[in-house]
């Protein structure tokens, strides 16, 4: 039994007895039976032998599965069967006791939120109950009772479904919908360290991620309508940095997200009529690397199929921008860098393609200087080796729409080099799988532009032969309509 959390006899027995007197189930049966009761809780004390996690868990089981037909006898026939380790009684919870079908999804989300505090509010709002709502209900502040019992359910739903292993502890650090309700600011979190450490192993992930599958739900699509419902919900005159806060948390969320469903386009539509308007209401502390277009911030965070929604038939200059605007964005202009680099090619290869009509338009390279962006971050070197080999899937997409390896680009020391030695000697310091197929692009550009030389050549060889040659005095005559022409 781990004992890392190893408390006395006394300290055990106290806490046990303090636990099941909040219980008023129990308290009903130990009045019933009192010796019965007094021997439980020492029967799971001493079997504790320290160990406060283990106790604790053993406890919630037991309140979690009491039921009105229970006495105090049968409490102790189930504690009987629960393993005294406290690995295989996490794994006797997680198979025989959580509802995983239900508290699957729960855990995957706590995970996906682990990198920061995740509010009681913010998890109960990722609930399939507020999907419509995420995306109809218009900008209004929720009353206390609102958000009260939004997060009453998701505590009553947490006790039910996993088993005491997530828990409400703590306060977040945002104040934004604790000035209406307090209870809002309640942190959710692993009940111990060592629960976020069996949860959190391969197998058990795997086992969770088994379970979560069936629901066919994104965890990052609930963040992003937790996300987006508390910018909706949040108070008047709310602080404007929390508020793009969760901006900022909804459109990362939204960038990892798996985006397929026309319901997750109007997330991400509705995002961005709600970002506009807080605009309006909280313009201080707007995140500065953010366009002021909300199509142009979907690139960044790389949005792609959403983007792509956009190209269609509506007018880009309605929304603030142009296609050369949104390349630049998605190269990362204002030093916006985006993490995800995979979806960063996706997004390159849509506007290159909606651009170029396909590649058939090349007005595109003799007026933009994006083709010079992309090749001065190779020559510089200041990428690590997979931002390397993401570049250079973005130089391939370049090439095939029609860039010209053989334009010059002005390096920031100074220095002019062509695109063809830039990417070459970039390959040469970072092998990638495209290789062959970028070099391909280059000899076959070379070659063309020979082939033209050669011709030129020719024909300016012809021209001189030509101009030696005598030629015939030209006749003068009048034009038909001259005033002129003799007609008689």
């Amino acid at each position: 039994m781990d004992t890392s959390a190893a408390l006395s006899a006394a300290e055990i027995k106290n806490f046990i007895r303090k636990e099941l007197a909040n219980n008023a189930r129990y308290q009903q049966l130990a009045v019933d039976a009192p010796a019965g009761a007094v021997a439980l809780e020492e029967e799971i004390a001493a079997t504790a032998n320290g160990a406060f996690l283990w106790a604790r868990l053993v406890v919630g089981l037991l309140l979690s599965g009491l039921g009105e037909q229970d006495s105090i006898h049968d409490l102790q026939t189930r504690f009987r069967t629960l393993p005294t380790d406290l690995e295989k009684a996490l794994h006797h919870i997680l198979t025989n006791s959580v509802d995983m079908d239900k508290a699957s999804m729960m855990f995957k989300i706590v995970r996906q939120a682990s990198q920061s505090q995740l509010s009681v509010f913010a998890l109960a709002l990722t609930d399939k109950f507020y999907s419509e709502t995420a995306t109809s209900s218009r900008i209004r502040p929720w009353a206390s009772a609102e958000i009260s019992k939004a997060c009453q359910d998701l505590e009553d739903l947490m006790k039910v479904q996993c088993a005491g292993l997530i828990e409400v502890s703590g306060t977040v650090k945002s104040t934004l919908h604790g000035s209406i309700c307090e209870k809002a600011l309640g942190e959710v979190q692993y009940l111990h360290p060592t629960i976020k450490r069996y949860l959190e192993r391969p197998e058990i992930r795997e086992l969770i991620d088994s379970y979560a599958s069936k629901t066919k739900i994104d965890a990052n699509i609930s963040l992003l309508q937790s996300y987006l419902l508390q910018l909706k919900t949040i108070p008047h005159h709310s602080a404007s940095g929390e508020v793009w806060g969760l901006a900022r948390d909804a459109m990362q969320y939204a960038s990892r997200a798996s985006i397929s469903t026309a319901s997750h386009l109007t997330l991400i539509a509705q995002l961005g009529q709600t970002i506009k308007a807080h605009k309006k209401t909280y313009p201080s502390l707007y995140p500065e690397q953010w366009s002021q277009s909300f199509l142009a911030v979907a690139v960044q965070y790389n949005l792609w199929l959403y983007v792509e929604t956009q190209l269609g038939p509506q007018d880009l200059l309605k929304q603030g921008v142009t296609v050369r605007t949104l390349l630049a964005y998605a190269l990362g202009a204002r030093g916006f860098q985006n993490y995800d680099l995979k979806h960063n090619k996706e997004m390159v290869c849509i506007l290159l393609k909606h651009a170029t009509k396909d590649g058939t338009k090349k007005d595109i390279w003799k007026m933009s200087n994006i083709w010079q962006q992309v090749l001065q971050s190779l020559e510089q070197g200041y990428l690590e080796p997979d931002s390397f080999a993401a570049q250079f899937e973005v130089v391939k997409l370049f090439l095939q729409f029609g860039a010209d390896p053989l334009a010059m680009c002005q390096m920031k020391d100074g220095r002019e080099l062509d695109a063809d030695t830039i990417i070459r000697r970039g390959l040469e310091k970072y092998p990638h799988r495209a290789a062959d197929d970028i070099l391909g692009f280059l000899d076959a550009k070379e070659s063309e532009v020979r082939v033209k030389g050669n011709v030129i050549q020719r024909l300016s060889s012809w021209s001189l032969r030509k101009s030696k040659i005598p030629q015939a005095p030209k006749i003068e005559t009048a034009p038909l309509n001259s005033p002129t022409w003799d007609r008689t």
